[in-house]
């Protein structure tokens, strides 16, 4: 027998006008009330997204809300969103240790704000820790207490990386499974950083220096993220740099021979974007980790890609990769802005001053904007180094001479350009041909014309303290994320004791503590801040 609840109810022939009627009544009067609560409402949440007046410095935060985002509670979500305070980006050379700048890089903030908070550090100041001591305590960790998380040994394959042996392509997650680390973190002044693995385990001075070290803290909750939502919440809601990790794209292209052999680079461009290349393969170069530090919803990469995370060199996310030339993690330069400039907060003018990334062919001007290229810390003369992968040698010009930048004209819509040189030798027979008039370069990708040619001399570098800060869109996390994997974000709850801080050295402790290595690493924060639009130092 069927459920009563589940037969059709019939109405009455007699009443179904009046119950027609009074239902369109009922439903006019709901819908008055819905748009009376609903105009209350939206002029609440306007007044509560009302712009903010922006101020960027190392002490402050910039945010500007644009809309709403719902996801389990409410939330103003800006638009943009950028974490102040943010300690300067190291270089970690050639070494595989991304990961330990980006613990570091965590450690440094975590210090810093809560030195701050407590009135125990002054506001322009932060502690630079030592990578080089932290990586030796891991790897001494490791032997004394090998796990899955933490092997001693290689295996049999080689599928496994010894952390016992090297600072190589650990993870950043170990700042939370090793809690020996916590009184591990030494001052950098304590042992230079050695910029190759070959004297990753030398740090004279440690040992004496760990025993009456002041340095302590506790990590007291590790949260990890894996989709853009939450790592937007972690960072408005904590305010505070996160851990991100990412696989590495590599852009595919063939060497200007006679048979085609394919090349790779590392898909990060030296403006600091990172990309996919919609019509090419997905391919693997590697991992990299790095502090996320913002993001912005409006900023749009050369690609065409709107929005993305702002990410600091160990990470952006800032990053540890030096800019200029050289091969190094999979690319043979490398480039960076400032935090401000992927807010949109300076001008072109404005953030060549400081971040000019002289290298990068996107900054050459052409043979008649003298004046221009002086005032805007642009290349003007250049010199073949005739040193690419991808082209021919002597075939697009003469290696040490002298060329201006004629034009650069887009290929296609794959990221490939033209880019036509005029010489500078005379016009008389004994001058090369390729020194004579205009010559142009196949069709490249933008980074790859800097190994054909370069600044003759240069005039201004990128300011470490201010530069080192990448873009990666969402489209390109998206994609790594669906079709690779090995993206996730992580927040960690650091807490520092009272006698970590000089300021404090007073405190009673039952153990002698030494001050003198905390002192000498203690440094001023970069000035840098934003008045009408323009970065000023």
């Amino acid at each position: 027998m069927e459920s009563p609840l589940l037969q059709e109810h019939v109405i009455p022939a007699a009443g179904r006008q009046w119950w027609t009627w009074t239902a369109l009544a009922a439903t006019a009067l709901v819908l008055s009330c819905l748009q009376l609560i609903s105009i209350h409402r939206v002029g609440e949440l306007q007044s509560a997204v009302a712009p903010l007046t922006l101020q960027l410095s190392p002490a402050t935060e910039a945010v500007q809300l644009s809309h709403l985002t719902i996801k389990g509670k409410l939330l103003e979500k800006p638009g943009k969103y950028l974490i102040g305070g943010l300690t300067p980006p190291v270089d970690q050379g050639s070494r595989a240790n991304c990961w330990l700048f980006a613990i570091v890089g965590v450690l440094e903030d975590s210090y810093r704000r809560q030195g701050i908070e407590r009135g125990w550090l002054s506001e322009d100041m932060y502690l630079y820790l030592s990578r080089q001591s932290l990586g030796i305590s891991i790897m001494d960790i490791c032997k004394k207490h090998p796990s899955g998380l933490c092997p001693a040994t290689t295996s049999a394959d080689g599928s496994v990386i010894a952390w016992g042996n090297t600072t190589n392509w650990a993870d950043e997650k170990l700042l939370w499974y090793l809690k020996e680390l916590g009184t591990k973190a030494l001052p950098g002044s304590v042992c230079p950083y050695t910029v190759s693995a070959t004297g990753e385990k030398v740090c004279e001075g440690m040992e004496a220096a760990l025993q009456t070290n002041p340095l302590e803290f506790k990590v007291k909750r590790a949260d990890i993220f894996y989709d853009i939502p939450d790592m937007q919440r972690a960072l408005i809601e904590k305010k505070r740099a996160l851990t991100f990790s990412i696989s590495v794209l590599k852009a595919e292209a063939f060497v200007g021979i006679a048979c085609c052999i394919p090349q790779t680079r590392a898909a990060v461009t030296m403006a600091g974007e990172w990309y996919h290349r919609p019509n090419g393969k997905q391919l693997v170069l590697g991992g990299h980790a790095i502090n996320a530090v913002g993001y912005s919803d409006s900023y749009t990469d050369e690609w065409g890609n709107k929005g993305g995370l702002i990410v600091r060199h160990a990470c952006t996310v800032r990053n540890s990769w030096k800019d200029g030339l050289g091969f190094a993690h999979g690319a043979t330069g490398h480039g960076s802005h400032s935090a401000a400039w992927y807010m949109r907060e300076v001008s072109e003018k404005d953030e060549a001053l400081v971040c000019p990334n002289p290298h990068s062919p996107r900054e050459c001007v052409g043979a008649k904007a003298v004046l221009d290229a002086k005032q805007a810390h642009q290349p003007l003369n250049l010199t073949c180094s005739d040193n690419s992968n991808f082209v021919a040698s002597g075939t697009v010009c003469v290696k040490g001479g002298t060329y201006f930048l004629n034009n650069l004209t887009e290929w296609d819509g794959d990221g490939l350009f033209i880019a036509c040189f005029v010489g500078d030798g005379h016009p008389e027979a004994r001058a090369p041909p390729l020194l004579r008039g205009v010559v142009c370069a196949p069709p490249l990708l933008l980074d790859d014309l800097s190994s054909i040619m370069v600044p003759s001399k240069l005039e201004h570098i990128n300011d470490p303290d201010v530069c080192g800060y990448n873009f990666i869109s969402y489209a390109t996390i998206e994609k790594t994320m669906s079709r690779i994997g090995g993206i996730a974000a992580g927040d960690f709850t650091v807490e520092w004791s009272r006698t970590s801080y000089e300021s404090q050295k007073d405190f009673y402790t039952p153990t002698p503590r030494n001050y003198s290595l905390i002192a000498a690493s203690t440094r001023k924060m970069p000035k840098t801040r934003i008045q009408a639009g323009g970065l000023w130092l």
